[in-house]
């Protein structure tokens, strides 16, 4: 409890020191503060990106393996959600 007041007085004291600082205070702590928005943004950004991009490889890697397989080209786009163009240049890229 007293480390939770402790942070809050803490917290209430920097907000009063931003409001009560001078211009110059004001605008480094603004940029402090929207480069770690920024950061972390950043950060979440990539992960989905990079979690979406392993997605589709592995989809990808499913159908070469379903075509290689001779499986309906059709039951692959249904199985996999890929677009049916794209598995025909994929096709035709690996025959």
């Amino acid at each position: 409890m007293a480390i939770a007041q402790n942070k809050l007085v803490e917290k209430a004291q920097k907000e009063y020191e931003y409001l009560t600082g001078d211009e110059a205070t004001k605008r480094w702590q603004f940029l402090r503060e929207k480069a770690i928005l920024d950061e972390r943004a950043a950060y979440i950004n990539g992960k989905t990106r990079g979690k979406e991009e392993g997605e589709a490889h592995g989809r990808i890697k499913i159908a070469t393996e379903m075509m290689k397989n001779n499986i309906n080209i059709d039951i692959i786009v249904k199985c996999t959600g890929l677009n049916k163009k794209d598995l025909e240049k994929l096709f035709l890229k690996k025959v």
